[in-house]
């Protein structure tokens, strides 16, 4: 495979102090993890034993915060895998523990205004 090649199949995913941590789609799979034996039945890529990518391993969790690049490339390894996208184990969500308010005090997260269209 040539460098362009692995450039096509390479993500970064995170960071690790000043090193990017990368992965490369599988190019037997294409990250998928699984090849069709037949039209009913998948089984699992030789090349890369199922995992569908090389350097992320999309069973382990996340400790990113919600909406981070490294967050956002794990759910979608787990999903072209067929991994459940949330691992029990994944950071929590942050907690908030005030609601949100508008400039005159009101929840910003109540129901839509349903008068929106005589604006």
């Amino acid at each position: 495979m040539s460098t362009n090649e692995n450039l096509k199949h390479s993500i970064v995913w995170g960071r690790k102090g000043n090193q990017k941590l990368t992965a490369q789609r599988c190019p037997v799979c294409d990250g998928i993890g699984r090849l069709f034996a037949n039209t009913i039945h998948r089984v699992d890529c030789v090349r890369c034993g199922g995992m569908g990518w090389f350097g992320i391993d999309p069973r382990m969790p996340v400790k990113a915060s919600p909406g981070s690049d490294e967050k956002v490339t794990m759910l979608s390894v787990r999903y072209a895998t067929g991994l459940p996208l949330w691992n029990d184990k994944d950071s929590p969500e942050p907690e908030v523990s005030e609601p949100l308010r508008g400039p005159s005090g009101e929840h910003l997260a109540d129901e839509p205004r349903r008068d929106w269209h005589k604006r």
